[in-house]
């Protein structure tokens, strides 16, 4: 597998409050070969300085669980990792949890949202809270994976407000998570597992690519730029590019991993 990585404040924001993480291994040993790749992406709430530091704190937490629960025992034993790999995500999202509300961090700063995918051969362990999201994109179809943790996704849901009323500003919503890391002792976390077709993407991202419901790249043109780009690196370059070029409202971080053809 290949993965890009890429990050910029864009236009609106003074810093970059967003964070992520790529990270893989290949072992091999006498039964054969085992790739495997964290890739997780934050976007850290309020805007006030500490906003950086939370999602820092809560990708550093999720990323030294996994590597100690997962590409330690890789690495010493050469074989099958035998952990629950969703409940171990679930547990690291709690210690992330943890982790941020310890920490000293300026009155309106202190959550962050959390998205991380664990890819295991073909196979992706996805856990998510918050507004940053993932998405599994073939040459047809992107297919979101995560659900938006915000108020004004779940008004639209609940059939309580249309987008054309939120955009209008007819219908007032707030800037608000209903579920971040950081944000409360109890954290409920969303866990799937997916199977990945062969030459298939996945996109981890922030909202600053995203937007409300890609109104700021349609899927059409992010399905394009990642089709023809040379490398995911390409990608995700020209993805993060063309959201600064369209103004895009917050940070933006884009990571693709690409999945073997075979």
């Amino acid at each position: 597998d290949l993965f890009g990585i890429a990050t910029d404040k864009g236009n609106a924001r003074r810093r970059n409050d967003d964070a992520a993480v790529a990270l893989t291994l290949t072992g091999v040993w006498d039964a054969g070969t085992q790739d495997v790749g964290l890739f997780v992406v934050a976007d850290g709430i309020g805007g006030e300085a500490d906003a950086a530091q939370a999602a820092h704190i809560a990708i550093q937490t999720l990323t030294t669980e996994v590597v100690r629960r997962v590409y330690e025992p890789l690495v010493n034993t050469m074989s099958d990792v035998d952990v629950s790999i969703s409940r171990l995500l679930t547990a690291a999202f709690e210690s992330a949890n943890r982790k941020v509300r310890e920490t000293e961090l300026s009155e309106g700063a202190g959550g962050t949202t959390l998205t991380a995918g664990l890819i295991v051969g073909r196979t992706l362990y996805l856990a998510h809270v918050g507004d940053s999201a993932a998405y599994l994109i073939t040459p047809k179809s992107v297919l979101q994976l995560t659900e938006f943790h915000h108020l004004a996704h779940r008004l639209v849901e609940l059939g309580e407000a249309t987008w054309e009323e939120i955009n209008a500003g007819t219908v007032q919503v707030t800037n608000v998570l209903y579920r971040a890391v950081g944000k409360r002792d109890e954290l409920d976390v969303d866990v799937a597992l997916h199977d990945l077709p062969p030459g298939s993407h996945v996109l981890f991202c922030t909202d600053g690519l995203t937007g409300w419901n890609w109104e700021r790249i349609s899927e059409s043109e992010a399905i394009a730029i990642i089709l023809t780009a040379s490398t995911p690196q390409e990608a995700c370059a020209r993805l993060v590019a063309l959201a600064k070029e369209r103004d895009s409202l917050d940070n933006i971080t884009a990571v693709l991993v690409q999945m073997d053809a075979s």
